[in-house]
């Protein structure tokens, strides 16, 4: 088996892009970088197919009008893969016919141009998805010749996905989130009270979000985040929030502004470097391991956050919605987290019921953790999500016997 990954040296699931490794952007992005790790571990081969629409070079428009698109972008390729894996020979193929019929070709949903050329390719196509907010109009997975869709859940109970993304007999593979090695229960005294933690996003300013806005009425991505963020004061016994506003270094425009600072504003954010200063101001496994329980909240298209991992792997209990994905995952409520209804008169009573019942609820956190490290340590969920590709080339291959 082959794993052909579209324009992998533009992903920051995967690698540091050229962009960050020229302003040195040590911020950890590259959440599915241990699924490569692990595939090499395992002497599968990788390589790079380089489409030559988009890069990150400055002047490459210009640069490219000489040289060639696809010779600016296969320069960067080298360039980022050789920083990402400095012992490691990632082939780089930039012409469809080097793609095999038997290769595993991956892509990523949240890409408009990986979404418009995958299905010149050959190969089994398999799409990443990780979020779904993003689109503007309903897709048809199966148009583009798509064999597998990967998530973090099982979508097929998924409200937002089934009404908007077509994918009928389409492999749905589960990757759940996972947590790093630094993410572990230091056995300390902890506090009493809720850590919350969590980016709040938004669609403000963003033209696109058209379905997400039309289905759920609401520009915020994270309902009961925002409901912390701004509430959490109200509540000191209760809670510690470190919810941080995904925009919260970027200029407020304001409608009363003149044109000029309104020109202004949208260019000083616009080549600023994206920057969460409240995020980044702490250490996440400090502190999960500061307190007895934690919340992360979800997002309302039906998601988890990641941290709801990790912040189980560092012991601390997790309270969560009683949703459908949890117990895909095999988390039962009660057993291995803390449920409560997702509001935040429920969410306050849950933590008050938690602050009178210590010893059920690091009974929870202890179970919770050791059901973590069993099925989202890295090795495991990169060695299952490898043989559910293993499977669907197998599949594919019977079904060409059969014909």
């Amino acid at each position: 088996m082959r794993i052909v990954i579209v324009d992998m040296h533009r992903i920051n699931f995967l690698v540091r892009t050229y962009s960050m490794l020229k302003v040195d952007d040590k911020i950890v992005k590259a959440k599915h970088r241990f699924l490569i790790d692990y595939a090499l571990k395992e002497g599968i081969p990788i390589c790079n197919y380089v489409t030559g629409r988009g890069y990150e070079i400055r002047g490459a428009k210009y640069l490219s009008k000489v040289f060639g698109k696809k010779t600016i972008a296969k320069y960067e390729a080298k360039y980022v893969l050789k920083k990402n894996f400095p012992s490691t020979n990632i082939n780089i193929i930039g012409k469809t016919e080097e793609i095999k019929s038997d290769d595993i070709v991956i892509g990523y949903f949240f890409d408009e141009l990986t979404r418009n050329i995958i299905a010149e390719l050959p190969g089994h196509k398999v799409l990443m998805s990780n979020h779904f907010v993003a689109i503007n109009e309903s897709m048809d997975l199966t148009k583009w010749g798509v064999e597998a869709f990967v998530s973090e859940i099982n979508l097929d109970n998924n409200d937002f996905v089934n009404r908007y993304i077509k994918h009928d007999n389409i492999k749905m593979i589960t990757c759940p989130y996972t947590f790093a090695e630094r993410f572990c229960n230091k056995n300390l005294s902890r506090k009493n009270k809720l850590f919350a933690v969590g980016t709040l996003s938004t669609c403000k300013g963003n033209k696109g979000y058209k379905l997400y806005r039309e289905m759920f009425k609401t520009e915020w991505i994270q309902i009961m985040r925002k409901e912390i963020f701004e509430n959490a004061d109200k509540y000191p016994e209760e809670m510690d929030s470190y919810i941080s506003y995904i925009f919260e270094d970027k200029i407020a425009i304001n409608p009363t502004d003149s044109a000029i600072v309104k020109k202004y504003k949208s260019w000083k954010n616009k080549h600023s470097i994206w920057t969460q200063r409240k995020y980044e101001s702490f250490d996440m496994v400090e502190k999960f391991n500061e307190y007895l329980y934690f919340a992360c909240p979800e997002e309302l298209v039906g998601m988890p956050g990641i941290g709801f991992v990790e912040g189980m792997a560092c012991g601390t209990a997790y309270i969560g919605i009683d949703a459908q994905y949890y117990r895909d995952l095999g988390l039962i409520p009660g057993v291995h987290y803390i449920s409560y209804d997702g509001t935040m008169n429920g969410l306050i009573d849950t933590i008050h019921y938690c602050m009178n019942h210590t010893e059920e609820v690091k009974a929870i956190a202890k179970t919770g953790e050791s059901f973590v490290r069993e099925h989202f340590n890295q090795e495991e969920v990169a060695k299952n999500f490898i043989n559910d590709l293993k499977s669907l080339a197998l599949i594919s291959k019977n079904k060409e016997e059969q014909i």
